[in-house]
């Protein structure tokens, strides 16, 4: 059966869509980039023909941990106004964890808030690279290779070729998400 309304696909924005350094990558002539504060800032390889194509097939959102002013900086650099976003959440929407054990801190996005927005649960799903921001967010979670400005990484290539495989897919909680990069041939 088609469905009738496109699921909502929210993504990372550092070390998944984009790399920031002090420093300009050596040999990125062909990352596209931009200098914000200091910092040099690098879009994934494909970036622009994954965001283009996949708003045929799902709302984007945008969740980032990383402060307001910032996220827009870097929404702007890939998209702009030409990138229809149903929301950009940053920081103020996570939840500030706090690992006793090792001291480390880190930032919780929590479906939850996603869900009492209306959006179902089963046609959500968010695109990060590390999984402690999403701990107990499982079953909507890909987690993608972080990208650190490897201007030969073709991980968006992937994903967007994994994304149009299950579109049409009920329930996106009730399939194996781990792992999805092995069964994606280019």
């Amino acid at each position: 059966m088609l469905q009738t309304k496109k699921p909502l696909l929210i993504l990372d924005l550092d070390e998944t869509l984009i790399f920031s350094s002090l420093e300009i990558l050596p040999d990125t002539e062909k990352l596209k980039h931009i200098v914000w504060n200091k910092y040099f800032i690098h879009q994934r390889p494909f970036l622009q023909k994954f965001l283009t194509e996949i708003v045929d097939k799902y709302k984007p959102a945008v969740w980032t941990s990383a402060g307001d002013e910032y996220a827009k900086r870097i929404i702007e650099f890939i998209g702009g106004k030409n990138l229809p976003l149903e929301f950009l959440w940053t920081r103020e929407k996570c939840t500030y964890k706090r690992d006793p054990g090792t001291g480390n801190e880190y930032f919780l996005k929590n479906l939850k808030k996603v869900f009492k927005l209306g959006y179902p649960k089963e046609k959500v799903l968010i695109v990060d690279d590390t999984p402690e921001n999403l701990n107990q967010q499982y079953g909507n979670y890909i987690r993608v290779q972080p990208f650190r400005g490897d201007k030969n990484d073709r991980e968006l290539l992937r994903l967007l070729k994994y994304l149009q495989s299950i579109v049409n897919i009920e329930n996106f909680r009730s399939i194996e998400k781990r792992g999805w990069s092995h069964s994606i041939t280019e």
